[in-house]
C-alpha cells in the first residue's frame, strides 16, 4: 500500500512543487507513494475541504518553505498548523523543504531536520536537481522508517505509528535505514565543500594544480600537485556496511586505512555526526554537521600542503 504524501506551499513557489514532483516519480512509479496537491483539485470539489481531507489523510507532508510561505495565511496558519498538529501525535511525518532563503528558523518547526542537508534551500544549490534528489532520499528515509515500524507494531494496534520527523522536545530512535540517509547526504555534502576548498586553493596558489577525482560512488580522492613540493593526496569514503565516513592520506586505500572517521550519532531529538578522534587534533570533539566535518577533514588535507 502506497504512503500518502501531502505538498503544502505557497503559489509563488509553484515551480518548485512542479519539479519537486518529477523528482518524486522515481517513488511515486513503483507505487511507494501517492503524491496529493492543491492543484489537483478538480472543478466542483471545495477548496477547504479537499485539503483538509487530504492533509488528514496524509502519512508524509512536506511544507516548501519560502517567504511566501510564511506571508501565506492559509499555508502558514492553516496548513503547516494542521500538520504540525498531527506530527505532535505520531500521526504524520512532517519534513521542511526550504526552498528559498527565509527566517525559517524563528517558525514552530525549526526543530524539525529539514530536507537536503547543508544546503537548506533549494535555489541556492549550485545543481538544483542534486537538491531535488536530497529532498527524495528523505522521504524514501521516512517511509522506510514508517514501514518498519508498521511492521514492528502489534495486529490490530490502534497506537499512533511513531513518525520520521519530531520536534526537539520529544524523544524519538531513529532507524538504520535515517541513519545511512543522514550519512549519505554528509558524505555528498562533504566531496561538495571538498570541491570547492579546492577550487580556492588552485586560485590562490601558485604554480598548484588541483584534482577531485570520483573513483566510484563511495569514494572521492583529492590530489594537489606543486612545483617546488611533493604531491598531496587523500580519500574520502562512504561506508554504508560500517555506517562512517573515513578518512585517508592515501588515496589508494578505498576505506580500508584511516586517518580518521566520522560516524553517526543521534540524541534524544536529531541525528549529527561524530568524530573517531584518531588524529590528535580533532581527539575530544564530537557533534559535528556535515559542514563542521568537512571543515575537520579539509584540515588534515590542507596540513599537510604546508608541512
Amino acid at each position: 500500500m502506497a504512503f500518502k504524501l501531502f505538498v503544502s506551499y505557497a503559489r509563488e513557489d509553484k515551480s518548485y512543487r512542479e519539479q519537486l514532483g518529477k523528482h518524486l516519480a522515481a517513488l511515486r512509479r513503483p507505487g511507494l507513494v501517492e503524491v496529493w496537491h492543491d492543484g489537483m483539485i478538480v472543478a466542483g470539489q471545495r477548496f477547504a475541504s479537499a485539503i483538509d481531507a487530504q492533509l488528514n489523510a496524509a502519512d508524509v507532508i512536506l511544507l516548501l518553505v519560502s517567504s511566501d510561505f510564511l506571508d501565506s495565511d492559509y499555508c502558514y496558519s492553516i496548513e503547516m498548523q494542521r500538520a504540525l498538529e498531527r506530527e505532535q501525535r505520531g500521526e504524520a511525518c512532517v519534513i521542511p523543504v526550504i526552498v528559498r532563503p527565509c527566517a525559517w528558523k524563528l517558525t514552530p518547526f525549526h526543530g524539525l531536520q529539514i530536507a537536503a542537508g547543508e544546503w537548506p534551500a533549494l535555489s541556492q544549490w549550485p545543481n538544483v536537481d542534486e537538491g531535488y534528489a536530497q529532498v527524495v532520499l528523505a522521504v524514501r528515509a521516512a517511509i522506510d522508517g514508517l514501514a518498519a515500524r508498521r511492521l514492528a507494531s502489534p495486529p490490530h494496534s490502534t497506537a499512533p505509528i511513531p513518525v520520521a520527523a519530531v520536534p526537539m522536545t520529544a524523544s524519538r530512535v531513529f532507524s538504520d535505514a535515517e541513519r545511512l540517509s543522514f550519512l549519505r547526504r554528509s558524505y555528498a555534502d562533504i566531496r561538495r565543500a571538498f570541491d570547492a576548498s579546492l577550487r580556492r586553493l588552485s586560485a590562490r596558489m601558485f604554480a598548484c594544480e588541483s584534482e577531485l577525482r570520483q573513483v566510484d560512488a563511495h569514494t572521492f580522492t583529492c590530489h594537489v600537485r606543486r612545483a617546488d613540493a611533493p604531491p598531496v593526496e587523500c580519500a574520502v569514503s562512504l561506508i554504508p556496511e560500517r555506517r562512517c565516513i573515513a578518512y585517508s592520506h592515501s588515496a589508494a586505500s578505498r576505506g580500508h586505512e584511516f586517518d580518521e572517521g566520522v560516524g553517526v550519532d543521534a540524541d534524544a531529538q536529531q541525528l549529527f555526526l561524530c568524530v573517531f578522534g584518531l588524529d590528535p587534533a580533532s581527539a575530544g570533539r564530537s557533534r559535528f554537521a556535515s559542514g563542521e566535518a568537512a571543515e575537520l577533514l579539509w584540515d588534515l588535507f590542507a596540513r599537510r600542503l604546508v608541512s
